[in-house]
């Protein structure tokens, strides 16, 4: 008798466990929420608060929003034995605009949070070289299901706007993601879009990114307008690149 309880009761926590797996997948792989853009601008149309002014409002928490995968935690470096391959398609520092002087009649709001990340060379780039043209601010790693989900329409964008619009695709690269295994899944892939590695965490850490995809829309002036936690569809992505312009 106490044996078939205990078979009864290892039958129950395995029905539990299954049942909240098949939640967590459900969340992760649902269709992107097209509100789930964050715009920062007020009625006037300039940016209402930096991301850093929100008071921690729209931060990404552990009750992380439908499509997103939770980004890693801890940071390692990953060896030069994981070197990517070089691309043509990185952004070129020839066009490299200096920022924004500030002044007094500007807006008070502090410019998006500056970092440097590697390119496929291993060059150093910094995002605030690329102030004077808009940014699209994309974080994403190759073992992110929902991060895939997006990346096509990413590709798309990219390749109608990518003369307009700076996109910075920064990959995670550390704890399970490597150079390696980022270069060779946008390659097999095909997407053409610049791929940026943020190995040391720094960008992450200066964006509050805690879970994956997660992207923000920066003006040509330097202001983070719009963010999105969770991948997102054409639609939320052409509302974000609209809010550019």
């Amino acid at each position: 008798m106490k044996q078939r309880k205990t078979v009864w009761i290892s039958l129950v926590a395995l029905v539990l466990v299954l049942a909240g797996a098949s939640v967590l997948y459900a969340r992760l792989g649902a269709a992107a929420d097209p509100d789930q853009l964050t715009v920062f601008k007020d009625e006037a149309g300039a940016p209402a608060a930096s991301l850093k002014q929100q008071e921690g409002s729209d931060a990404p928490s552990a009750n992380t929003p439908s499509g997103n995968d939770e980004a890693e935690p801890s940071v390692n470096t990953p060896s030069g034995s994981d070197e990517a391959e070089p691309s043509a398609n990185t952004p070129s520092n020839e066009n490299e605009a200096e920022p924004p002087q500030a002044s007094e009649d500007t807006r008070d709001e502090p410019l998006a949070a500056d970092f440097t990340v590697l390119d496929t060379q291993g060059q150093p780039v910094r995002l605030s070289n690329y102030f004077g043209k808009p940014i699209v601010l994309n974080f994403w790693a190759s073992w992110c299901g929902p991060c895939q989900s997006e990346m096509p329409d990413f590709n798309e964008s990219y390749l109608m706007h990518g003369d307009e619009i700076q996109f910075f695709m920064v990959n995670l690269t550390f704890g399970r993601e490597t150079k390696e295994s980022a270069t060779r899944f946008i390659a097999e892939e095909g997407y053409a879009f610049p791929v940026l590695f943020d190995t040391g965490g720094d960008a992450a850490n200066a964006y509050e990114v805690y879970s994956l995809p997660t992207t923000f829309f920066i003006d040509a002036d330097g202001y983070i307008v719009a963010k999105a936690i969770g991948a997102i569809d054409a639609q939320t992505l052409a509302k974000g690149l609209e809010l550019l312009r």
